[in-house]
């Protein structure tokens, strides 16, 4: 959590769409897209929470870059 806000902070302008959202019982599903104006990386995240006790208690990321050209017609948004 500290080095995704101090990320952030110094990159104010940027933001993050959810593109798409799921749960189940304990568990959130977030497929974000990062928006950051002087990042050219152009990347996808997902971020799985488990709660506990009203608090969050696990997260889970995996991030991977968006392709130039998707080798399908499912792509990634």
């Amino acid at each position: 959590m500290k080095y995704s806000a101090s990320f952030f902070a110094e990159r104010s302008d940027g933001f993050s769409e959810i593109e798409r959202c799921a749960s189940s019982g304990r568990l959130l599903w977030l497929h974000v897209y990062p928006r950051i104006a002087e990042d050219d990386l152009d990347r996808t995240i997902v971020d799985i929470f488990r709660a506990g006790g009203g608090i969050i208690v696990e997260l889970l990321e995996g991030m991977q870059p968006v392709p130039a050209k998707a080798i399908n017609d499912n792509t990634m948004f």
